[in-house]
């Protein structure tokens, strides 16, 4: 049973050392993209380039919803990344542009709460499977 709680407690530190490693990545991504959305997002609100932009919108979200359903804690960090990030920015500016950037720090720690959730869950999910699979043939006494 150790060996086995062994190569349990592995899986969780590889997952844990994935969902750090996707966070760092992803949030250095952000930070550098962030100095070229402007220029994306005047690009994609042209009329002629607005269909382009909403389809490629939504394949990405596609593509990270199967990401949250494959490997959740990785989109936990991923979502922990973006909302730090978000966080960072909008509390930079929130002084100088008054009242209107608090909606988006709310949002921010909004997302912050989804990213833990998710990481949480799917750092979880392995031992509660675990779990269950070990009671069915209990259920059957």
């Amino acid at each position: 049973m150790s060996s086995r709680y062994s190569s349990e407690s592995r899986r969780v530190e590889l997952i844990l050392l994935s969902a750090i490693l996707v966070f760092a990545f992803a949030a250095v991504a952000l930070f550098q993209a962030i100095s070229h959305l402007p220029a994306i997002i005047a690009y994609f609100s042209m009329p002629t380039h607005r269909a382009f932009g909403f389809a490629l919108s939504v394949l990405v979200a596609l593509a990270l919803f199967a990401c949250r359903l494959l490997v959740r804690a990785l989109y936990g960090a991923t979502e922990l990344a973006f909302g730090c990030v978000v966080l960072w920015d909008s509390l930079s500016t929130v002084s100088s542009s008054g009242a209107g950037r608090w909606p988006i720090v709310v949002a921010a720690v909004y997302l912050l709460v989804r990213g833990f959730d998710n990481l949480y869950e799917g750092v979880r999910a392995p031992f509660k499977k675990k779990v269950e699979a070990e009671a069915k043939p209990n259920q059957a006494d």
